[in-house]
């Protein structure tokens, strides 16, 4: 499929000069969004194969790279599959109950350890996400752990994005499909990874076909 594409640093206002982080001195969780109906697709996105993987294992391979203490797999209730293997990190799993993206984010963030910094927070359906740009934001939010780290693509902002643990509480009671991409983009210290190759997702049965 080629490379993902040239990244670049945009900041809604200057970075400031607190503390760098050191090591692993801010621990984070990794969490994989694979709940979704795929209604529109007519089948479970995360099955398809990508380059011989399907694509719930790549988005957990891909979160893995990134040295995450915890990695969560979110899936619908009485979703049954076998959980991948052969990973850097075992996935634990989450069950959630249906109602969109915010159930799925309240659902694994119950489940994230407290003493985690952290929400690395990536869906399945990115065929151009790579480790590199997970890592880059990672990197950045180690720089100042209290503040998020997002994607930017087609004018937006939103997931593959980093949260900071200060956003527990409310992540903890999100409900409906409302995730966290209008708190980013009232976060008036946002830094963003660009790439804009992440406005490629696999949404319909003609996306699927673009692709291949």
């Amino acid at each position: 499929m080629g490379r993902v594409g040239e990244m670049g640093i945009d900041r809604k206002r200057a970075q400031g000069s607190g503390p760098r982080a050191q090591g692993n001195s801010s621990p984070h969780a990794a969490i994989v969004l694979a709940a979704g109906l795929s209604a529109r697709l007519g089948q479970p996105k995360q099955a398809l194969l990508l380059d011989g993987e399907d694509l719930e294992r790549r988005a957990l391979r891909l979160a893995a790279e990134t040295g995450p203490e915890q990695l969560l797999l979110v899936r619908a209730r009485g979703d049954q599959r076998p959980l991948p293997t052969g990973l850097k990190l075992e996935p634990q799993l989450v069950q959630a109950p249906p109602g969109g993206m915010g159930v799925s984010l309240r659902a694994a963030a119950r489940a994230v350890a407290d003493h985690l910094k952290g929400y690395l927070v990536l869906s399945v359906d990115l065929p151009y996400l790579d480790a590199a740009h997970l890592q880059a934001l990672v990197s950045l939010w180690r720089q100042q752990p209290e503040r998020p780290v997002a994607s930017a693509y087609a004018g937006a902002v939103g997931i593959p994005a980093l949260l900071p643990c200060s956003w527990r509480d409310r992540l903890r009671t999100l409900d409906g499909d409302q995730g966290a991409r209008e708190w980013l983009r009232a976060e008036p210290d946002l830094v963003c990874v660009r790439n804009d190759m992440l406005a490629v997702d696999i949404d319909s049965s003609e996306d699927l076909h673009h692709l291949g």
